[in-house]
């Protein structure tokens, strides 16, 4: 769980990317979470007779399931990219400040 340490109300270096890998543990988890529930699901269904109400609402939940899971999967690709590129940034800024302080 993530604790602000800072008494500026201002979020420090080291609490962002606890707040970052944080968010990724949850895409993660909600991720695994919609792939184990569909595993109920898919055995529901092949333990109830094929075309009751009870197979056909199981092959409802793995496919809503599946879908969501796909989905968190995707969002988590998405966000991994964001990450990537706004680490990217300050490091960029950093190496052109460096850069600066050279040529003074």
């Amino acid at each position: 769980m993530f604790t602000r340490r800072s008494g500026t109300g201002l979020t420090d270096r080291e609490e962002l990317v606890e707040l970052i890998d944080l968010a990724r543990g949850q895409f993660a988890h909600a991720s695994w979470s919609f792939a184990d529930l569909g595993a109920i699901f898919d055995a529901i269904e092949a333990a109830t007779a094929s075309g009751s109400l009870a197979s056909r609402l199981a092959h409802l939940g793995s496919n809503v399931c599946e879908d969501r899971d796909n989905e968190f999967d995707r969002w988590r690709s998405e966000y991994g990219k964001h990450v990537e590129h706004f680490c990217a940034v300050p490091r960029a800024a950093k190496g052109r400040r460096r850069d600066r302080d050279k040529n003074r």
